[in-house]
């Protein structure tokens, strides 16, 4: 566009060096760049209401005032709450174990969550497979979804599980991480839960337990996010290929061998409408079993100084930087 006119003909990169800097805290980090220490930084979400106005996304206009620019970047990200497929209380492909999931997923509302610590910024789509990429339904809306909140529906799975109003069940485990808003985050699940008789146990871990948790099966429902490797719905489809068990990256232990040879055969083709028909089939296939309850893709949102030039982020690939330049040098 016009931003990179002029730096036409240029060889890139097109500044010497570019020093990045690592914060242990957020707080740190929005001070630099207040006090214009830093050329960019990525808002966090403690301090949204302090960059933008909090009913627009409107940046607010004491920065506005002193030539700070915003930028908003869709993520390849898949936000969900996870299922052990191995689990003897929400795992299984009998009617039970699938029905239960099923209504679970019916009542919970993504929206809420998205409105609560998101500030409506993320996109709830269905499926495990971000907006941007093959294999993404149209609009988010998956021809096979239990997209909540449906609580008639829910309830009627949850009978037909043999839980009426929870009768029977007990309280499911569920393990999140114990930073951030994890138990604002948990109060929100449980009492959308609680709606429809379904009981949950929060387990609040540091990260690297958690991970080490699922890793050993111990977390029969837990809270998780992936962001994509690369580009492509393969990675993300690769999520739930059997082979790929934990301590692989399926983290919900799940096995379908139908799935399995689908995923194999795409390994190898290239981009068509053949192979994104094969997408949507897995998409959906992945669906109805329910191994997960989503899904979210939120955004980046960055502030930028007056002073630096062609910044424009993008979540397709890391190269961006040597683009970056400053007003004034060259």
């Amino acid at each position: 566009g016009p931003a990179f006119a002029v730096s036409e003909g240029k060889v890139l990169p097109l500044v010497d060096r570019v020093v990045m800097t690592f914060f242990a805290g957020e707080q740190a980090m929005w001070l630099d760049f207040l006090a214009g220490k830093l050329a960019f930084t990525e808002v966090p979400n403690a301090y949204h209401d302090q960059a933008f106005e909090s009913q627009g996304k409107k940046l607010r206009e004491e920065l506005v005032a002193e030539g700070i620019s915003a930028r908003s970047v869709p993520m390849y990200d898949f936000v969900f709450r996870g299922f052990n497929m191995e689990d003897e209380l929400v795992g299984g492909y009998d009617e039970r174990g699938r029905s239960l999931r099923q209504a679970i997923s019916l009542a919970v509302d993504f929206e809420e969550f998205n409105r609560t610590f998101y500030h409506g910024d993320a996109f709830v789509y269905d499926g495990m497979i971000p907006p941007g990429l093959d294999g993404h339904p149209e609009g988010g809306v998956g021809r096979v979804n239990f997209r909540g909140p449906d609580l008639p529906r829910a309830r009627e799975l949850l009978a037909r599980a043999g839980y009426p109003e929870g009768a029977g069940l007990g309280e499911i485990p569920y393990y999140l991480s114990s930073g951030g808003n994890g138990q604002e985050q948990a109060e929100l699940m449980a009492r959308q839960l609680a709606e429809v008789g379904i009981r949950i146990r929060p387990r609040f871990l540091p990260m690297g337990d958690l991970l080490a948790a699922i890793a050993r099966k111990e977390a029969p429902f837990f809270s998780f996010a992936w962001v994509s490797d690369w580009p492509d719905a393969e990675n993300n489809l690769g999520l739930f290929y059997g082979p790929n068990a934990v301590p692989g990256p399926n983290r919900c232990n799940y096995r379908n061998p139908e799935y399995d040879a689908l995923y194999r055969s795409i390994l190898t083709m290239p981009p068509s409408t053949e192979r994104t028909a094969i997408y949507d089939r897995m998409r959906e296939m992945v669906m109805a079993d329910v191994p997960f309850v989503g899904s979210m893709a939120r955004k980046r949102s960055y502030l930028a100084q007056p002073w630096l030039e062609n910044f424009e982020p993008t979540e397709a690939f890391y190269n961006w930087i040597k683009y970056l330049d400053v007003r004034g040098e060259s």
